[in-house]
């Protein structure tokens, strides 16, 4: 089994990540974290918000 993290923030905009595209330096330990492991493009939720979210997160499969 490889190790996993999960990084989760509340009401984050992808936008404003360097990894994503953001000119500026404001995010550089989420970038550096995102260089090393695997970025998610197209990612789901199964509510806008986060308290159903989560339970969504860890208990889904793909």
């Amino acid at each position: 089994m490889k190790n996993v993290v999960l990084l989760t923030i509340d009401t984050l905009r992808k936008d404003i990540l360097g990894c994503y595209g953001h000119k500026g330096e404001l995010t550089p330990f989420i970038d550096s974290m995102a260089e090393k492991g695997i970025k998610f493009t197209k990612a789901q939720t199964v509510a806008p918000y986060t308290q159903p979210s989560f339970p969504g997160i860890l208990t889904s499969s793909y």
